[in-house]
């Protein structure tokens, strides 16, 4: 799958009830982190849980912000967080497609 020409990885499953379960992986690219600390960050993946149903998914965005950000901030600065909570917001959309 691919998000904002970002490439995911999606796994997971879906129960007869309709409840969702899933991992998404997310690969650090520089696309993602701007350029900047591409190099430090490189191989790296992010792991986001969605659970919720098929009708209305839900990611872990509180975690995986707190987790993502402080990494990013430290190695690559404020700006390439917030292009990670950019990606995270255009990420739920597909998601509710």
């Amino acid at each position: 799958l691919v998000v904002d020409r970002q490439p995911v990885i999606v796994g997971g499953s879906v129960g007869f009830d309709g409840t969702v379960s899933y991992l998404i992986e997310v690969p650090l690219t520089d696309r993602l982190t701007g350029g900047v600390g591409g190099a430090l960050l490189k191989g790296a993946t992010v792991k986001i849980p969605v659970t919720g149903t098929v009708s209305e998914p839900r990611l872990d965005t509180a975690a995986l912000r707190e987790a993502v950000g402080g990494v990013l901030r430290s190695v690559a600065g404020e700006r390439a967080a917030e292009r990670v909570g950019t990606f995270l917001e255009r990420l739920q959309e597909e998601l509710r497609r």
